[in-house]
Order: structure tokens, then sequence, then C-alpha cells
């Protein structure tokens, strides 16, 4: 789960310019993580940001997103 600190730790990584797109769809990015990406020149894809909501099953159910066949 990348979180607006792990947004702007990578937007203040050096080597992240190198970085085609970065995809951190399904994660708990705000609009300031996203913001802090787009100030740095990284491209990214954050759709379907979610927040936490204290509840352990609920705030855990985005581990099972996508194809689990």
């Amino acid at each position: 789960m990348v979180t607006d600190e792990g947004a702007e730790r990578l937007a203040n990584c050096p080597e992240a310019g190198n970085l085609e797109l970065v995809d951190l769809s399904y994660n708990t990015l705000t609009t300031n993580g996203v913001a802090a990406l787009k100030w740095a020149g990284i491209k990214c894809a954050a759709a379907e940001q979610w927040a936490p909501r204290g509840d352990e099953y609920e705030d855990n159910h985005y581990l099972y997103a996508g194809d689990y066949e």
C-alpha cells in the first residue's frame, strides 16, 4: 500500500525521473500525494484510491482486487 508519505519519498528520489509511468492505482493516495509526484515530473496512474476505515476486514479488502482464480 502506497501512502502520501511513500509518494513524497518517490518524488524526492533522483532516479524516479527515469521511470516512464508509475501505476499506483488501488492505494491510499490523496490529492496531495498525486500532486507531489506530478510536481516532481513523475507520470503516474492513480485510479481507485481508498481511505482506511478502521475496520480490519474492510481495510484489507483491497488485497483481494483482481483476478484470483
